[in-house]
């Protein structure tokens, strides 16, 4: 008899990892995270294995290594709880700002990418003195981000909009993976233990 096949990717690992904070309970990221108790139970022993997390009566909370790699991945990468934009505003939302980012070579492929991974719309902004689409000529005005957030040059904001939360989280790290090679190394060191 096969085992069951497991029911998440490397995005939900990466999701689990950073909505670890001081004792969070496993009731609580399966609700935050919208996956089933087995699902997140495994990806617990998963980031335990590794090292990464400490578990006890209490709940879960990221150990020195796992600290010390959120760190990493936090100064080039901030997670923005919501995003409101336009027409998007009746679907969940994720923002991610990715700080000193590689240029980028074809938003429309990265677009792709997110939708593939459950967005129904994807912005993908590049700040330069503004923040406008790389790729397309659109007197769109997005300074209403600038408001909320803080940008510096060659900083790339990912908003994406699904119907719901674990969607828009997932295809929106979809994309961060592409463009943050602490992320890239985070799910590497994961794959390789």
């Amino acid at each position: 008899m096969v085992g069951n096949i497991p029911n998440f990717n490397e995005i939900d690992i990466v999701r689990c990892f950073l909505n670890i904070g001081m004792n969070i309970s496993r009731v609580e990221l399966v609700k935050k995270l919208e996956l089933g108790e087995g699902t997140v139970r495994t990806i617990l022993d998963i980031l335990k294995n590794n090292g990464l997390i400490n578990s006890t009566q209490k709940g879960h909370s990221l150990s020195a290594e796992g600290n010390k790699i959120l760190d990493k991945v936090r100064k080039d990468v901030e997670l923005l709880e919501k995003i409101e934009y336009g027409d998007y505003k009746n679907l969940k939302s994720q923002g991610i700002i990715i700080k000193n980012a590689q240029k980028l070579e074809n938003t429309t492929l990265l677009r792709d990418k997110a939708i593939k991974n459950g967005a129904d719309s994807a912005l993908i902004l590049v700040y330069d003195n503004q923040l406008k689409m790389p790729d397309f000529e659109s007197k769109e005005n997005f300074s209403g981000f600038e408001k909320y957030y803080s940008f510096n040059k060659g900083d790339i904001l990912i908003a994406t909009f699904a119907s719901s939360k674990k969607l828009a989280e997932q295809s929106a790290l979809s994309i961060a993976l592409e463009l943050n090679d602490n992320l890239k190394k985070f799910i590497k060191s994961i794959k390789n233990k």
